[in-house]
């Protein structure tokens, strides 16, 4: 059985934003179990917050943008993909400007940071959509699974194959 993950301890990054070359500071802050991700603007008032969900999805050119009616944050792709990465299910991510650091460019400084900050397993289980895809030739379902494994099959039949 999988369970949720936090941080350890709270692990704040500092740079400049890519789009406005400002400076600007990210704080990854622990969060109880079944909070999931959310961004926190700690620069406006009241503090508000947007979670990590597909719907708040504003701008994919040249930066992901998420938001709501209230505010939006762009360059969330790296620092996102360290999270996932490291399997953190739950976490604040506090911010004081419209975008992330950009750091070197990559999300190996994200990636990084939140390592050694270690992580905490809570008491709950992960819970998942179970993606499925269904098309000729292509039939896949994903599932949390217990520990890492991988299996392929290959249709050696199919037309749109050969080996």
């Amino acid at each position: 059985m999988l369970l949720q993950q936090t941080l350890r301890k709270k692990v704040t990054i500092e740079g400049v934003g890519l789009h406005t070359g400002e400076p600007t500071s990210i704080s990854f802050c622990p969060a109880p179990a079944n909070t999931g991700v959310y961004f926190v603007r700690r620069d406006l008032p009241g503090c508000p917050s947007v979670p990590v969900l597909a719907k708040y999805v504003k701008a994919t050119a040249y930066a992901t943008t998420l938001g709501n009616e209230i505010f939006s944050i762009s360059t969330v792709e790296h620092c996102l993909s360290s999270l996932t990465a490291l399997r953190i299910d739950n976490v604040f991510i506090e911010l004081n400007g419209p975008e992330i650091p950009i750091c070197d460019g990559s999300a190996a400084v994200f990636y990084d940071e939140l390592k050694k900050a270690g992580f905490v397993e809570q008491d709950e289980r992960i819970v998942a959509d179970q993606p499925r895809v269904n098309r000729p030739h292509r039939i896949g379902h994903a599932v949390p699974a217990e520990q890492q494994a991988r299996a392929d099959l290959i249709d050696r039949r199919s037309d749109h194959c050969r080996l």
